[in-house]
């Protein structure tokens, strides 16, 4: 028949939204807001227990026609499948990771990424004051870079900016919070 299906034998679903959660942990961000987008979803984080809890975490999400795949790996050496995903969720995890190792792990992302897709970034920042770009936390190992450190880092990838916004309504005390959506640069 003339219809999605009818031209892609059965298949339209394939047209569908797919996403990687970047630091998954227990599975919030992918029940919250990537499950109601989303038909796949391939959740990495290095932690295998909390993978574990994402599962049972998912449950409902996987009964209601969610696809989700399980990655223990870190994101320093995971490897994507060309144009795989539309979306790339990272949150609260570029900290962990080093200048090199994130711009290696972007490089990897733009590959990764079909026509169109989005890199999803939300994670702390610290101010730029003084011209620092960072601040290391020694407790955790993590690195907490300003907004526009992180927007160098990202134009250095190859990516532009789409859009950002800091997050409001946080308690007292804490490091400002930025979501950005990222895409590849458009080559000439």
């Amino acid at each position: 028949p003339a219809t999605v299906d009818g031209v892609l034998g059965g298949l339209g679903f394939v047209s569908g939204v797919d996403a990687q959660d970047c630091g998954a942990g227990v599975g919030r961000v992918t029940r919250e807001v990537l499950s109601h987008v989303c038909e796949d979803v391939d959740l990495v984080d290095p932690c295998d227990h909390f993978l574990q809890q994402a599962r049972q975490n998912l449950v409902s999400a996987c009964d209601a026609g969610l696809k989700a795949r399980y990655f223990a790996q870190g994101l320093e050496e995971f490897e994507f499948d060309d144009h795989s995903y539309d979306i790339i969720w990272i949150q609260w995890v570029i900290g962990h990771l080093t200048d090199e190792d994130l711009a290696a792990f972007l490089a990897r992302c733009r590959s990764a990424l079909r026509e169109g897709g989005v890199v999803f970034v939300k994670d702390n920042t610290t101010s730029a004051e003084g011209g620092v770009a960072f601040t290391v936390d020694r407790e955790d190992s993590s690195v907490t870079r300003s907004d526009k450190y992180i927007r160098e880092l990202f134009a250095s990838s190859g990516y532009e900016l789409v859009d950002s916004r800091e997050q409001d309504n946080l308690p007292e005390g804490l490091f400002p919070v930025f979501m950005y959506a990222f895409a590849p640069c458009k080559t000439a």
